[in-house]
């Protein structure tokens, strides 16, 4: 199958763009059509309401997906990719969750579904991991561990989470990450040991900075490899 991405900001579609969209989904297997977010310019409309105008008026063309430039924004199955790792999350053996995020419209999505999010404006993804584990912390000051999921895995699915909770409880004092053919995948749960680790990031470094200090405490539980697949592109998730 061919795939092709036309990028843009959309703001807002046009006949011109349409035209393009047409022709283009004649010459290819499959089309996306992916909204960006331009610096230079003051939007017109949302990236939301972008995405619904150019569904609306491609409507008529199979081959043509549409999809935001935020990639837990973007649709997987008729919903925001986001909502696939909370669906995964959504377990009582999780005393609670938190998405961190830069994007307000990601924070908005949250709002709607009841789920707690924190927005920031901070570069790393150190302060991400920070953020996120000292407001956990804040909500419940005895965490065993804690589990970070990117949340571009589409095809995770809650009981491998559940299980790999299950494992971490028997091997408390191990960093648990899925895994597949001994290679490391997300999501990761530390135990509270390398929570000031985890805090005391610098720069654009995770918790893989971690994992790399402490490989003799890593234990990998072993999942499909479908499941450990992220979609960083468009291109990835259309192929899904």
């Amino acid at each position: 199958m061919r795939t092709a991405i036309y990028p843009g900001s959309f703001d807002p579609v046009t006949n011109g763009h349409l035209n393009i969209i047409t022709r283009a989904a004649r010459s290819f297997d499959r089309l996306v059509v992916c909204v960006m977010y331009n610096c230079e310019k003051s939007p017109m409309v949302t990236p939301e309401e972008r995405v619904e105008l150019i569904r609306r008026v491609t409507a008529d063309i199979p081959n043509v997906a549409v999809m935001h430039s935020n990639k837990l924004l973007a649709d997987f199955g008729g919903r925001p990719l986001l909502c696939r790792a909370l669906d995964a999350t959504d377990t009582p053996q999780l005393a609670c969750r938190i998405v961190v995020t830069r994007s307000a419209e990601v924070e908005t999505l949250c709002q709607t579904l009841g789920v707690a999010c924190l927005r920031h404006a901070l570069p790393g993804r150190n302060d991400t991991v920070r953020l996120g584990l000292e407001a956990l912390l804040t909500l419940q000051p005895g965490l065993a561990g804690c589990i970070f999921l990117p949340g571009d895995q589409p095809l995770l699915r809650r009981e491998s989470v559940r299980a790999e909770v299950e494992f971490f409880r028997r091997h408390p004092d191990r960093i648990v990450a899925m895994g597949h053919g001994g290679v490391r995948g997300n999501p990761c749960i530390f135990p509270a040991r390398f929570f000031p680790e985890l805090t005391a990031l610098e720069g654009d470094h995770g918790g893989s900075a971690v994992i790399r200090r402490h490989e003799d405490a890593l234990a990998l539980f072993e999942v499909s490899p479908d499941e450990l697949r992220d979609v960083d592109t468009p291109m990835a998730l259309a192929a899904l």
